[in-house]
């Protein structure tokens, strides 16, 4: 969607057949720039910093542009040879909340205002730190950033810059997923993910559902078992702490969609139970329920899972 954003910004119009030649077009002219924001990502490799000036056999430093100011400045040259329609150019930021947004911003948290553009009603520009240039940004720029609003772990936008953009909420699209099999034996894809995202959303909130790239082009059991084993699985995981009750309601509904252990992702091992391993309960500790993955995923015995398996994630069966 972002490629199809991008294209239509330059273009007017997407063509999904030619769309993705067309966006690599624009890539290797300049028209349109991709880079990713990291925890070490800096003003320095954004706007301007200083590299050691070689011409001068390693003598001092000059100024190196960053990526933000290169399109600038090819964007303001486009609109200085067409200020009535200029060709447009689009930087896109992947990640845009993993860097310290504040600082790699600076003063272009204000230059990015539609007001505060170049050529507009209350045009601003500032003077760059290292080459002590006039520096403004263009009305033929567009940025588009993208973030995963689930992970709390990285920096949330910073409100300053939050007001100077438009956001756009991408729930996963179950549309895009094919089922597994037919009549009896078909796995309904949609119905599984759907009931899957309905209980995250019920236990804890949407923004930690799962997205529906994981299945996509997964057409037969064994497929589905391994991104259930290697992605999903550790996923909810981390997701509820490890708490098991919780990912066995997402997967199962607890007990509540089938009993069968065959049908579960998670069965009880009994071996943990206190009278075996101590000979008594203990009265000073809780007896707790212990889940290990069903010897069918963990012993790599996929070829013997059936659609049953499956579609007791969303179908109530014995």
């Amino acid at each position: 969607d972002t490629k199809e954003r991008a294209v239509k910004i330059i273009d007017g119009s997407y063509d999904p057949l030619s769309g993705p030649d067309v966006f690599k077009n624009y890539l290797d002219q300049g028209r349109i720039v991709v880079v990713t924001f990291h925890q070490s990502y800096a003003y320095e490799d954004f706007v301007e910093g200083i590299q050691v000036n070689m011409a001068a056999g390693g003598t001092g430093y000059v100024p190196k542009p960053g990526v933000f100011q290169k399109i600038c400045k090819d964007a303001l040259a486009a609109y200085d040879a067409k200020p009535d329609n200029p060709d447009n150019y689009v930087l896109i930021i992947d990640e845009i909340n993993r860097g310290n947004i504040s600082k790699v911003f600076r003063e272009l948290s204000t230059l990015i205002e539609p007001s505060k553009r170049i050529g507009a009603q209350d045009e601003m520009t500032v003077t760059l730190p290292y080459s002590q240039t006039s520096f403004g940004v263009p009305q033929n720029l567009f940025i588009i950033g993208t973030m995963n609003s689930a992970d709390k772990s990285i920096s949330v936008i910073d409100s300053a810059l939050r007001r100077r953009f438009r956001f756009i909420d991408y729930e996963p699209d179950v549309t895009k997923l094919k089922a597994i099999g037919t009549g009896t034996s078909k796995v309904d894809i949609v119905k599984m993910l759907d009931m899957i995202n309905r209980r995250i959303t019920a236990l804890l909130d949407k923004d930690h559902t799962i997205g529906h790239t994981y299945f996509m082009g997964v057409s037969t059991l064994p497929e589905l078992a391994v991104v259930f084993r290697d992605k999903i699985i550790p996923l909810l995981q981390e997701t509820f702490f490890n708490n098991m009750q919780e990912v066995r309601l997402v997967l199962n509904g607890g007990d509540g969609f089938t009993k069968n252990p065959a049908n579960q992702f998670f069965v009880e091992e009994p071996k943990y139970r206190h009278k075996e391993l101590f000979g008594k309960v203990l009265e000073e500790h809780d007896q707790k329920d212990i889940y290990v993955l069903n010897p069918l995923l963990s012993d790599d015995k996929l070829d013997k899972i059936k659609p049953s398996f499956f579609k007791a994630i969303y179908e109530k069966n014995k």
